[in-house]
């Protein structure tokens, strides 16, 4: 069959109607699936920018978004498409989808790596949740189901558990580019091979700018691993040093600072913030608390402007806070968690606990309940974690004696969904049948 240079309508195919039908879907699906709070659907997840998790869980519609631009290139194509452009243009047009598809997983891998890091901590978070409801609520919160393996200690490790967030709108993008790329190969002349060589090459081009200074910090850390267990400690400081030169996503990293952290320490450099942290991880591990936060505290005041020292911290602050409440010790568990809020606000589980230690307390502190509840409710999309709090100020109204109340926080409890209502949610049915 002779192709001609030049398409009319009436070569469309099926597959690629199919193919754009996917990719406009995949603009109003969801791309990221966050554990705790909500998700990005595909016209509000930022185009290759550092844009920061809790502004983009807004949704707000940008052209300037994956799912905007893949959106601006289909119509775009289809245009040229119905205007009788040249074959080549749907194979391309495919290539463009599919190129724009992959930016997506490398922004989160590579470019962007505080998206993983807030995901992950996100996942700590529900953690700390699933356990805290299960030993002191028997709540629907202990069926929270986390992927606790999930690390960022390698690029292997980062693309592995970004698939654990993404929704079904990437799939439905990723899976539509190819019905683009093939309905146009079906098209292209008999030169076509020339097409998939320049297609390869544009992959290989994309995969190298977006992994290549990645993959070279990679080796570098690494390297610099190599040394510090061979006991070249210098050579192992010189090694991170270039690692993080080439991906400064790296001076985030728990794996790259603990291991740059015990150089320096062995090395004696103890007042660096590394080896602060690396001495601090170290004294939490042995449940020496207060040498822990010590450690943290000066690791923050050395680097004020060093994100992992303050979210270590925090995080030592709540496991601690956690294990003084296990103990029946609820006061110092409390001061522990309101330092927590005074650094960072939005971390909405520990409002969950104090909520849940205020209630135990005595009638005066059930003000103090309230607030704490409600501010977790505002924080968080999640219908086990929302089923618990609702069940706590439940309580808390029944032990006000407003009955009506708390039926109907009892009620809405039962009602985040399904599973929780019929199978899981003791503490609604319990608390429903004592009124």
């Amino acid at each position: 069959m002779r192709h001609s240079a030049w398409v009319d309508r009436t070569t469309s195919s099926p597959l690629l109607w199919l193919g754009c039908a996917l990719v406009g879907l995949s603009v109003l699906l969801r791309w990221l699936i966050t554990p705790l709070q909500g998700s990005l659907r595909g016209y509000a997840v930022p185009f290759m920018q550092a844009v920061p998790l809790s502004t983009a869980l807004h949704n707000p519609v940008s052209w300037r978004s994956f799912g905007g631009l893949l959106g601006i290139l289909l119509v775009s194509g289809i245009l040229l498409h119905v205007c009788r452009l040249h074959v080549r243009v749907l194979f391309y047009l495919g290539v463009l989808l599919f190129l724009g598809s992959l930016c997506f997983v490398g922004n989160i891998v590579c470019t962007n790596a505080g998206i993983y890091e807030a995901l992950l901590e996100q996942s700590l978070q529900g953690q700390y949740l699933s356990t805290f409801s299960a030993e002191h609520l028997n709540g629907s919160a202990q069926y929270l189901d986390f992927h606790k393996a999930l690390t960022a200690d390698s690029l292997f490790h980062k693309a592995q558990g970004s698939l654990q967030f993404i929704g079904m709108g990437w799939y439905a993008a990723l899976a539509g580019a190819l019905c683009v790329i093939r309905a146009g190969y079906q098209q292209c002349p008999p030169t076509r091979r020339w097409d998939v060589l320049v297609a390869l090459l544009m992959v290989c081009l994309l995969s190298t700018g977006l992994a290549g200074p990645t993959l070279k910090a990679e080796y570098d850390r690494i390297q610099g691993d190599l040394f510090l267990a061979q006991g070249d400690l210098q050579s192992a400081v010189a090694r991170y040093a270039s690692a993080v030169s080439w991906d400064s996503n790296l001076a985030a990293n728990t794996r790259y600072t603990f291991h740059l952290g015990a150089a320096y320490h062995r090395l004696g450099w103890t007042d660096r913030a590394e080896a602060r942290l690396y001495l601090g991880d170290n004294y939490l591990a042995m449940k020496a608390f207060p040498e822990a936060i010590r450690a943290y505290e000066a690791a923050v005041a050395q680097r004020a402007g060093f994100p992992l020292a303050r979210r270590k911290y925090v995080e030592a602050l709540v496991t601690i806070g956690l294990e003084e409440y296990a103990a029946g010790k609820q006061y110092t568990a409390h001061a522990h968690w309101q330092r927590v809020l005074d650094i960072d606000p939005k971390r909405f589980e520990v409002h969950f606990f104090l909520a849940k230690s205020y209630l135990d307390i005595h009638t005066q502190q059930q003000g103090l309940a309230l607030r704490e509840a409600q501010e977790a409710l505002t924080r968080t999309t999640n219908k086990l974690v929302r089923a618990d709090l609702y069940n706590m100020l439940g309580d808390l109204y029944y032990k006000q004696r407003e009955f009506v109340t708390a039926r109907e926080m009892y009620t809405l409890s039962q009602g985040q969904y399904q599973l929780v209502k019929k199978i899981i949610n003791f503490g609604a049915m319990k608390g429903l049948q004592g009124l």
